[in-house]
């Protein structure tokens, strides 16, 4: 996904305050079209996908190295496929773990044509039942839409989950900045856009005594959503949580973050805000 650059409008607040803004002010930069923000990888890109045949010749090439890579605890490890894809697909990386000594589960529901009935609810029982069985907590890895799966299902379940690997997992932008998005809208028959989320931050933005949003989800995917939805309200403060998304969101014109870190080295964060705010990438990986 490609960025744009900021219309830079008004100087960012002298104050070492992190606001970690308590009250809405205007937006420092203009609010850019959301179309700039939708740029999909063009067709050379697309092209490349076409190398699958001859990584898989690759990676059997390498097996004499792969086989001195260190040996597993045995712990379980629950594999989801990708978009349209099944377990057949992702047979060459559990027949890895399982040389390595560790213990893999495919999915067992056929082909991921997205989150369809019964879908996540029958993920969510495998992650449950595979936990119980082994009596210990389980490793999630995920290929492409199988890594949202994954990730969610450690969210709702942390008492089962014991790490989240993705492969090529798309939530960390739009979900049209991707060439997945029609396929996916075909065979899953849902729509990418979140009109729930949509509903809720246009409920909660024209509320008169509301004046901003603080995301403390993680997913910067799932924050550009919510800016794109504000982007008509630059008088509406969208804030984040996680220390780690601060820089990256105020680069994407958001308004700044309350951070638990900040209460340690407040300093470190408000320096981080103005620098990602005057758009100083070199200060900005510096700090």
């Amino acid at each position: 996904m490609n960025v744009p650059k900021r219309r830079r409008l008004a100087a960012p607040s002298n104050s070492s305050s992190l606001a970690l803004r308590t009250k809405p002010q205007p937006t420092p930069f203009a609010a850019p079209d959301p179309a700039e923000w939708v740029s999909a990888p063009g067709p050379l890109l697309m092209m490349m996908e076409a190398r699958a045949p001859w990584e898989y010749a690759a990676m059997v090439a390498a097996a004499p190295w792969l086989n001195r890579l260190p040996v597993g605890d045995g712990h379980p490890v629950v594999v989801f496929p990708g978009l349209g894809a099944a377990d057949m697909s992702t047979a060459p990386l559990r027949n890895f773990l399982r040389d390595r000594g560790y213990t893999p589960y495919a999915w067992k529901q056929g082909f991921n044509f997205g989150p369809r009935h019964g879908v996540l609810e029958a993920c969510r029982e495998l992650v449950r039942h595979t936990a119980q069985r082994h009596g210990q907590k389980v490793s999630l890895v995920g290929w492409s839409l199988g890594g949202i799966y994954a990730r969610e299902i450690a969210k709702e379940q942390p008492e089962h989950a014991r790490c989240v690997i993705t492969l090529g997992t798309p939530f960390g932008g739009h979900p049209r900045a991707t060439n997945a998005w029609r396929f996916y809208e075909l065979v899953s028959g849902q729509s990418v856009h979140d009109h729930e989320l949509a509903d809720t931050v246009r409920q909660a933005a024209d509320f008169p005594n509301i004046a901003g949003l603080k995301d403390s989800s993680g997913n910067l995917g799932y924050y550009h959503q919510v800016q794109l939805l504000l982007a008509d309200r630059p008088d509406f403060t969208l804030l984040v949580g996680p220390e780690e998304m601060l820089a990256s969101s105020v680069l994407l014109g958001g308004h700044g973050g309350v951070n638990g870190g900040a209460n340690l080295k407040p300093d470190l964060y408000v320096s981080l805000y103005h620098a990602a705010a005057a758009g100083d990438l070199p200060r900005v990986r510096e700090l």
